[in-house]
């Protein structure tokens, strides 16, 4: 779920290129960008945390595209 939609708020084109953004993450990592033992800890997270730096995760990958999946 994207911010907006754990807060109750209208969502928009928005929601789907950050689903997008998570999508990537986790085909990329190995893993989505946030864990919990919840549904609803996660979705906390989407709301409150940044996401771990990808590149981090996978110092392979080309600076750009990281980039663009945290964009």
């Amino acid at each position: 779920m994207s911010p907006e939609q754990v807060q109750g708020h209208p969502v928009d084109h928005r929601s789907d290129i950050y689903s997008l953004g998570v999508t990537s993450y986790h085909l990329l990592a190995g893993h989505p960008p946030f864990r919990g033992a919840t549904p609803f800890e996660v979705a906390v997270q989407h709301v409150q945390k940044e996401p771990p730096p990808l590149a981090a995760e996978r110092p392979d990958l080309p600076p750009d595209l990281c980039g663009i999946v945290h964009k």
